[in-house]
């Protein structure tokens, strides 16, 4: 046998053992119960709950940039946020930005740092993250 048919065989062994494993640890696809119900119907509202609590942060937009290039519309964005500024309102304030911009370019990368650090932007690392939204290829 062949060493190119030994290792496809055994990745196919593999690819089985695994889809076994699979359908043993899940119960193998079993319908849930009515009870069961209320706890999925919990998972699924969990993310609404914690989409509404998030909220725009203040900002300042330091620099906007075109960088666009080979037909892909392109925008870089760098702003600065309060110094106790919660991540997670930080990245949902970025998504905000790139919601209002995005009808008119292509692509869009956001980066945030703090305040305090706006002497360095662009120098360091965007301390408080980085979103970014493309259509582009």
């Amino acid at each position: 046998m062949k060493s190119g048919t030994k290792a496809l065989l055994i990745v196919i062994g593999v690819i089985v053992v695994i889809f076994i494993i699979v359908g043993i640890a899940g119960g193998g696809g079993e319908k849930a119960t009515t009870s069961e119900q209320p706890i999925q119907e919990e998972e699924t509202e969990t993310p609404r709950q914690e989409e509404s609590s998030k909220k725009e942060v203040e900002y300042r937009i330091i620099e906007e940039d075109d960088v666009s290039y080979a037909g892909c519309k392109r925008l870089a964005i760098r702003i600065v946020v309060p110094d106790n500024s919660d991540k997670e309102n930080v990245e949902y304030t970025m998504e905000m930005i790139i919601e209002g911009k995005k009808s008119k370019w292509d692509d869009i990368t956001v980066w945030a740092w703090k305040y305090s650090e706006e002497k360095q932007v662009g120098k360091i690392i965007a301390t408080m993250g980085q979103k970014e939204y493309s259509t582009c290829q």
